[in-house]
């Protein structure tokens, strides 16, 4: 059990509301939760541990934790008041949809909205539940559109985007993962990587497979005298007339027309 002296608990709709406060220099071991987490501090700080990633809480500060996330916590020499907010499962996965919150294990300005919601925890009258649930929704919302903004103002992309890009331009065609193993990879939630990829690179990840593959078959059908059909299912594709029409569409003609004719590689999508 862990020591802490719990102030309220709250059952609000769609979140749970734990205020309570940890005692000097408590260090508590390695450990998860099956829920998506939010950890807010009101007074002194705490540090979480997630295998080699270390983050800092402090009043003005939010951690956002996903489930099943192993962490541990070290706690800062003076009492520590927290709040930590639980979210409904269906929560944070439509969030992770969206490409907004609780994908990975990341930090958020509060801009000191953990005194509001402590305020409303300590409003203990029949209305709190639907009030703290609302400012909680509130809150979520500003950051969701902060963080889009930011991201479609030109933003470079973030370092895990860029390398699911790399791995695509480097695996074989005929073996691309699928989204669900590169979203694991990168440790994101499979919506957040899809909707990412799409704001950073201008093309879903299936186009941008789709177009890797006839990218590199145009190649190969330049650099040898393989059968197109070898060439199709060498590129992924299940048979010649897929491929085909793949091909057409991103290049403007056939596969024996591009081989027979030279044409300039002008039409072909740029690679990145």
């Amino acid at each position: 059990m862990h020591p802490h002296r719990v102030i309220a608990s709250v059952e609000c709709g769609r979140f749970r509301a734990l205020e309570f406060v940890q005692p000097p220099n408590l260090t508590i071991a390695p450990h998860e939760h099956a829920e998506a987490t939010l950890l807010f501090v009101l007074n002194g700080r705490v540090t979480d541990r997630f295998g080699s990633r270390e983050y800092t809480v402090a009043p003005g500060r939010l951690l956002f934790r996903p489930p099943g996330e192993r962490h541990s916590h070290a706690y800062s020499g003076s009492e520590t008041r927290c709040i930590a907010v639980t979210v409904e499962e269906r929560v944070a996965v439509e969030m992770a949809g969206l490409g907004l919150l609780f994908g990975t294990v990341s930090e958020a300005t509060s801009r000191s909205f953990e005194h509001a919601l402590a305020r409303e925890i300590s409003c203990n009258d029949a209305l709190r539940p639907l009030a703290i649930e609302c400012r909680l929704l509130d809150f979520l919302v500003g950051i969701a559109r902060r963080q889009a903004r930011s991201t479609f103002q030109g933003g470079r992309p973030p370092a895990w985007v860029l390398d699911v890009r790399d791995r695509l331009e480097d695996e074989s065609p005929g073996t691309l993962p699928s989204l669900a193993v590169l979203a694991g990879q990168a440790g994101v939630h499979s919506g957040h990587l899809a909707r990412s990829f799409r704001v950073h690179f201008g093309v879903s990840i299936g186009r941008y497979v789709r177009e890797r593959r006839i990218r590199w078959a145009a190649s190969e059908l330049r650099a040898s005298d393989l059968p197109i059909v070898e060439v199709a299912l060498m590129a992924g594709f299940y048979d010649q007339s897929h491929f085909t029409r793949e091909f057409h569409r991103v290049t403007g003609t056939t596969p024996a027309e591009w081989r027979r004719s030279g044409l300039p590689r002008a039409r072909m999508l740029r690679s990145s």
